[in-house]
């Protein structure tokens, strides 16, 4: 396993956040260009929740192209597009 280094950022425009270096739940972090603010922990929440949503999406798309072809049909719910204030660069 190899180590990754993420960044957290806007969900509005993309861009990396700004805050302390040692955070605690309740310090602040903001867009430097839009101003889209919020404490850490609500900044976490929203990072933790659209990691899992992008890791659910890539799972299905593997299950979907190892199947590809073959009698076993991968079946998954459509997701609705939300909104995250805040998510990371992750690559999965």
């Amino acid at each position: 396993m190899t180590d990754q280094s993420v960044s957290i950022l806007c969900g509005t425009c993309r861009v990396a956040v700004e805050g302390p270096t040692e955070p605690q739940d309740e310090s602040a972090y903001s867009c430097p260009s839009c101003g889209n603010s919020g404490k850490f922990k609500n900044v976490i929440a929203s990072v933790k929740a659209f990691t899992e949503e992008q890791m659910s999406h890539s799972f299905d798309k593997m299950a979907r192209d190892t199947f590809r072809g073959s009698i076993v049909q991968v079946a998954s719910k459509p997701t609705p597009k939300r909104f995250y204030p805040f998510i990371t660069d992750m690559k999965l």
